[in-house]
């Protein structure tokens, strides 16, 4: 596929400098861009590569530097060159159909691609334009949005919510069971059944070999949005790094779900929270101070566990928490 650059800005808009009939074919870089190639200057540490590049045209940032042949103004070059990469490079086609060796039992519509030894369970719906790559399994009554991707070898649990137009790569797991386990009095471990979901809004990607743990209870939709809004995630964390605060908060919460005192003594809780968190915290990547007011809850929360597994404390957490929420809430409704 070929673009002119007065095309390419009819389309994303920007400033031309130069011939607008420029034709390119390829994004590269402005160290390997030779002709036909359109590059980008993102990152200023390499704008004296704009004297020796052979592109076709550039896209950055105004102004222009002199003696470039062409180039796409924006005050956003990155973004721009994701756009341009796009079109210049789109997915491939899918033709729909399902391969004969796979088992459909739920509810697939007519434009859906189902490849080989895909199994779809009973009660699954998913929407038009979605793509089932080979070998993946779609759990019981699973919802899909329209124009989902699932490259080869994804699982998807039963009951779990996938959005519109995602992209998921090969490997992941969504909607296994998360950590939940209760300790008997003798040191002995009793399964937490994981009966929650998973939901995963529109448009988002999800990387090989990810897995998104189910909620014990609820849908972690609900704590992503919690967690969102009280600033623990930035917009462009990386879904590992989620799911790692998501596994600590569900942690957090689990003298909540207990019925009865829970035995602090007796659980490794604060333990477990504390190696997810040196986890993260060793991770550059992820350095990210979420807003004080929300830290101090973080360490007040932490440090009260420590304190009551050191008191060998047995505390009925769930029934605290509902009688000040039932209280929260008559305030918040009569002030």
């Amino acid at each position: 596929m070929a673009l002119r650059l007065d095309e390419i800005v009819a389309r994303f808009g920007g400033e031309i400098v130069g011939a607008g009939d420029t034709a390119v074919s390829r994004i590269n870089t402005l160290q390997h861009a030779g002709p036909g190639d359109l590059a980008f200057l993102a990152n200023p540490k390499y704008r004296h590569q704009l004297a020796t590049t052979r592109a076709a045209a550039v896209i950055m940032a105004p102004p222009a530097m002199p003696g470039l042949v062409a180039a796409i103004l924006t005050p956003r070059p990155y973004l721009y060159y994701a756009r341009v990469a796009q079109w210049l490079n789109p997915a491939p086609p899918s033709l729909p159909g399902i391969h004969p060796s796979a088992v459909v039992e739920g509810d697939v519509a007519a434009t859906v691609s189902v490849g080989a030894n895909v199994w779809i369970g009973r009660g699954a719906r998913v929407g038009n334009d979605t793509v089932i790559g080979a070998n993946c399994s779609i759990g019981e009554d699973v919802e899909i949005g329209e124009g989902t991707h699932l490259a080869a070898n994804v699982s998807i649990y039963a009951r779990c919510r996938i959005g519109a137009r995602c992209l998921i790569h090969s490997g992941a797991v969504v909607g296994a069971d998360g950590f939940g386990f209760a300790r008997e009095a003798d040191g002995a471990w009793v399964k937490v059944p994981q009966v929650g979901r998973v939901v995963i809004g529109d448009d988002v990607e999800i990387g090989a070999g990810t897995t998104i743990d189910r909620g014990a209870l609820g849908d972690t939709a609900g704590m992503n949005a919690a967690a969102s809004e009280i600033g623990y995630f930035q917009a462009d964390i990386r879904e590992h790094h989620r799911r790692l605060v998501l596994d600590i908060f569900t942690q957090a919460c689990e003298p909540l779900r207990h019925s009865g005192p829970y035995d602090f003594g007796a659980s490794d809780l604060a333990l477990r929270i504390r190696d997810v968190g040196l986890k993260l915290g060793m991770d550059r990547e992820f350095w990210h101070t979420p807003p004080a007011d929300a830290l101090f809850l973080h360490r007040k929360i932490g440090g009260l566990y420590l304190l009551a597994a050191r008191l060998k404390a047995r505390v009925d957490i769930r029934a605290l928490f509902l009688r000040h929420a039932v209280e929260a809430t008559a305030v918040l409704k009569h002030p």
